[in-house]
């Protein structure tokens, strides 16, 4: 699936203030995301209007104006700033160092972080690893974060901040997939018709859950990332605006001495549906297991086909068609992200040949559901994007 080997490209520029900060750029075909060892991700502000670094690109298109890694243990005591240049708080221990990529994976790099830079620091060692594989349309960022506070840390919580810059960025609006996990942003004029989002990666025991999200055009301090990080949807979606998100998990507790990890993948999509599909992607890579939409076992090919729904994604109604090679019963159904049937469209004895079915999603919250053909002792599903 990861063919081609991608060569890394390793930056050092000297800061006046600072001494040093180094980037790498990443670069998989699809996405380029710069990573930095002072805690910014994609590029960060210069303080004087512009930005230092290339930003969070798909197909060609840079959607991202500053990114950040942040950690809050209360509203006034959040490690991590925003729009902060040159007073950073991250502050590098080990700089950028390309590494053995993972299996599976073309390129990465390493750095090595404290929060000893911030007003009230919590007391965290940080290494954050990255990496990508050619021809995927994201990027991995992992975080491990010690605790070298001196004694146990509780009720920690991790994110994410992206300052969203895509087409015209004050026409821009966001939106949440519960079932991928990512919160993501657009244009809504469509100058550029990207979709760009960050996605919180499950471990396989699932400890730290989504705790909240925001794509608030509010500020940046303390309070604000805070309640980012834990309060889900405090404000909602209905731009246009200037989006400036932010996704967090926890709660983590971390022993003293002790260290936990915690991922987030860069994610682009030509547009909602796809951005949704790419997200939940990087999901199963992430877990190293790609599992059927369904646990139901796959129908041959040669007795039911269910087609793609169009439009997708949908505003409010759209059209799922399917084929037999011979009469039979039927159960066409849509089902929400928790497994639960929503929506009934087809049941009962149905004709050979091809079929349209149109469905009006009256009353059903916008997110990502799947549509079920069940038919001969098997199924088939695909998923449609819903949109308000």
């Amino acid at each position: 699936m990861h063919g081609r080997f991608l060569v890394p490209l390793l930056l050092a520029v000297p800061l006046p203030a600072l001494g040093q900060w180094t980037s790498a750029l990443h670069d998989t075909g699809v996405v380029q995301l710069e990573v930095f060892d002072n805690g910014k991700l994609g590029a960060f502000s210069d303080g004087a209007g512009g930005t230092i670094g290339e930003g969070f690109v798909f197909a060609a298109e840079n959607g991202l104006f500053e990114g950040a890694f942040v950690v809050g243990q209360d509203y006034d005591q959040v490690s991590g700033d925003v729009y902060g240049y040159p007073d950073l708080e991250w502050i590098t221990v080990e700089p950028i160092t390309a590494i053995t990529p993972p299996a599976g994976f073309d390129e990465a790099y390493e750095a090595v972080y404290t929060d000893s830079g911030a007003p009230n620091p919590i007391g965290l060692d940080v290494t954050q690893t990255t990496y990508g594989a050619a021809g995927d349309p994201f990027l991995f960022v992992e975080f491990s974060i010690a605790n070298t506070s001196g004694g146990d840390l509780e009720d920690l919580y991790v994110g994410v901040f992206t300052d969203w810059n895509i087409g015209n960025s004050n026409e821009n609006d966001w939106w949440y997939g519960s079932f991928s996990q990512i919160l993501y942003a657009f244009d809504l004029t469509r100058k550029n018709p990207n979709h760009y989002g960050v996605a919180a990666l499950d471990p396989p025991d699932n400890d730290y859950p989504v705790s909240g999200f925001s794509g608030c055009a509010d500020g940046a301090g303390e309070a604000s990332l805070y309640a980012g990080l834990t309060v889900i949807q405090l404000c909602g979606p209905g731009g246009p605006k200037d989006v400036r998100a932010i996704l967090g998990v926890g709660p983590i507790n971390i022993a003293v001495g002790e260290a936990v990890s915690v991922s987030f993948a860069f994610v682009g999509g030509t547009d909602q549906g796809d951005v949704l599909e790419n997200a939940q992607r990087a999901q199963c890579v992430f877990v190293s297991e790609c599992p059927p939409t369904s646990s139901e076992p796959t129908a041959p090919a040669s007795s039911l086909a269910l087609h793609a729904p169009t439009p997708n994604p949908a505003r409010g109604a759209t059209t799922f068609s399917f084929s037999l090679d011979r009469p039979m019963p039927v159960h066409l159904s849509i089902l929400d992200t928790l497994g639960r049937e929503v929506a009934v469209l087809v049941d009962g004895a149905t004709a050979a040949g091809e079929h349209r079915v149109r469905w009006e999603a009256t009353g059903l919250p916008a997110g990502v559901y799947l549509v079920r053909l069940s038919a001969d002792g098997a199924a088939l599903s695909r998923r449609v994007a819903l949109s308000r």
